[in-house]
């Protein structure tokens, strides 16, 4: 039991740490896009890199949550992020079929 609650936790950091370097990294493609739009053109290979981060950022986010709702005995929409009980068919908070 420890040792799961223990797991559950490093794993519930893990996905803040995640959110919040997601969070950064669109901050700064916004700003490559921005700074394009500004009349100071970014590089498009530096613009791809940027993206790709993000794109494995996201996608690493998403395996730590669904690890994380399984350890808690739920299932973690893929739509919208909310947690459901095992059992369900359908996301409570919007109705999504629940992959399981």
């Amino acid at each position: 039991v420890a040792e799961g609650a223990a797991r559950s936790a490093r794993l519930g950091l893990r996905v803040l740490e995640l959110q919040t370097a997601f969070r950064a990294q669109l901050r700064r493609v916004g700003e490559l896009v921005y700074a394009t739009h500004s009349g100071n053109p970014t590089d498009s290979a530096t613009l791809q890199a940027a993206l790709e981060r993000a794109d494995a950022l996201r996608e690493e986010l998403e395996v730590c949550r669904r690890s994380l709702a399984e350890l808690r005995g739920v299932v973690a929409c893929d739509m919208c992020g909310a947690e459901n009980s095992a059992g369900s068919g359908r996301c409570a908070r919007c109705g999504q079929p629940l992959c399981r």
